[in-house]
């Protein structure tokens, strides 16, 4: 067996491809594997799925997992077909996403790294550079959120978080049960509750079934909560309670320490005692 053929097996091609020719950079630490199907092959429309002959190639290339430690590249001429009812069209390889210039075990491996670092150390690590693995983490979030159900949440919580410096915030929906995170909207006024709302009819949800809402004390989540979820109960988050539980027990303390009362040595056991 040559390393051509080692190369088509471990890259799972089939039938139509085949890697053709490969070249290691033995300095640079890199591998580069030219892929090509045989002449007269005929590929599936990408709409119809008729075989269809080759109308012209274009070249594309894709970065793969490394091959013992090398950064490897694959390159091939893409075939566009011409069927009789679409017209020219350019085939999907079997190796890659439409329009991704890394191939389906790759981007697998930056989904794997992103949820273990961030994206930069993992582009550090992948030697790329971390805007190219967020067009691809975006797209599989995206499509993962397009098809979420939500038809059965029924109590959410609501909060609002900075996103970066110079107070700039967003708000942040998350289902109760399962603490996923169902929405994320820039800043952090009462309609942000209402582009949840809508966004519920969309996954298959309706803002009627709500039946908590849990949040801070922010007038405009309050607002928003009555307006567009009007059957909902609304539970402050203990957090803001004991924060002004707290506060009000402060005043006391100080209240009763001007009038002449000891409460020394008291103070963590009263702020201890539920």
């Amino acid at each position: 067996m040559d390393a051509n053929t080692l190369f088509s097996q471990a890259l799972g091609l089939g039938g139509q491809w085949n890697v053709i020719k490969s070249e290691m950079d033995v300095p640079q630490r890199q591998l580069r594997l030219e892929l090509d199907f045989p002449a007269g092959t005929k590929f599936a429309c990408p709409r119809c799925g008729q075989l269809c002959a080759v109308h012209d190639t274009v070249d594309k290339e894709w970065r793969h997992l490394d091959f013992w430690q090398h950064r490897t590249d694959l390159r091939a001429r893409v075939p566009r077909v011409t069927c009789a009812e679409h017209g020219v069209l350019q085939v999907e390889v079997p190796w890659a996403r439409a329009g991704s210039g890394f191939t389906l075990m790759m981007e697998g491996m930056i989904l794997l790294l992103a949820q273990q670092m961030s994206v930069s150390a993992a582009a550090r690590l992948l030697r790329t550079t971390d805007h190219r693995l967020w067009r691809v983490i975006d797209h599989y979030v995206t499509a993962a959120h397009r098809d979420k159900d939500w038809s059965k949440v029924r109590r959410i919580l609501v909060d609002e978080t900075s996103a970066r410096r110079g107070r700039r915030y967003v708000t942040n929906v998350i289902d109760a049960e399962s603490t996923d995170l169902l929405m994320m909207a820039k800043d952090r006024g009462a309609d942000t509750l209402g582009e949840f709302a809508a966004a519920m009819t969309k996954h298959g949800g309706r803002p009627e079934q709500i039946t908590e809402i849990v949040m801070d004390m922010s007038p405009a989540y309050i607002a928003g909560a009555a307006a567009y979820f009007p059957e909902a109960r609304v539970v402050f988050d203990a957090f803001h309670i004991m924060k002004m539980a707290g506060q009000a027990l402060d005043k006391v303390r100080k209240d009763l320490a001007r009038k002449g009362g000891d409460l020394r040595g008291g103070l963590w056991a009263l702020r201890g005692n539920a």
